[in-house]
């Protein structure tokens, strides 16, 4: 996934090498593709919250390979399932999970865990002619260690896994804390970088 996106911010953004990569949280759906940024060349720093580092650090490694270990039996049941399948999209459906997971058993075979290189307490910026981007942590939220980042020019926000439309995964989380977590991001003052829209 991660390389299918890098060829396509290469194609309809920019052909000027990745500098930084922000790591909202540890989640390997957010920590995984690291490595692709890495091999795509040129001098490259991922960003996370000290949190998310130690997490990373802690648990990351270990569920993925928890989650390798795993596979074999998810494949010998779809396999069970796909010989007892009635109808030819059942079997179809079978075939191609077990497919996805053998591909992922491949291309985990030989993975290495891609650390942040640059982490922080609170807040980190990044300055360049046209933006900044400003990196901050506030508290536990989807997890320990999530960030936001914030362009004052493009008046954009990016939550990682902290807003979703879906049925949020809440395993890592603190849904005791949510609401005073909410009502102390609710009173940010954003006016120190971005005057009169506070």
């Amino acid at each position: 996934a991660a390389d299918s996106l890098i060829a396509q911010i290469k194609r309809e953004i920019t052909s000027k090498p990745f500098r930084y990569v922000v790591n909202t949280h540890f989640h390997w759906d957010h920590t995984q593709g690291n490595h692709a940024y890495r091999t795509a060349g040129g001098k490259f720093d991922v960003i996370a919250s000290e949190p998310t580092k130690k997490r990373m650090v802690d648990l990351a490694e270990k569920r993925l390979q928890a989650s390798l270990a795993a596979v074999p039996q998810q494949i010998d049941t779809l396999q069970a399932r796909a010989s007892k399948s009635r109808t030819a999209a059942e079997k179809a459906w079978c075939e191609s999970r077990i497919r996805q997971l053998r591909a992922y058993q491949a291309e985990l075979k030989n993975y290495h865990l891609e650390l942040p290189t640059i982490t922080f307490g609170t807040s980190h910026v990044i300055k360049d002619k046209a933006h900044d981007l400003h990196i901050e942590y506030h508290g536990h939220a989807h997890t320990g260690g999530d960030v936001v980042v914030f362009c004052p020019q493009a008046r954009a926000v990016a939550t990682g896994d902290m807003i979703l439309g879906t049925l949020p995964f809440i395993a890592d989380g603190y849904p005791k804390a949510w609401p005073k977590t909410i009502d102390s991001v609710a009173k940010l003052d954003f006016d120190h970088v971005m005057p009169g829209h506070g």
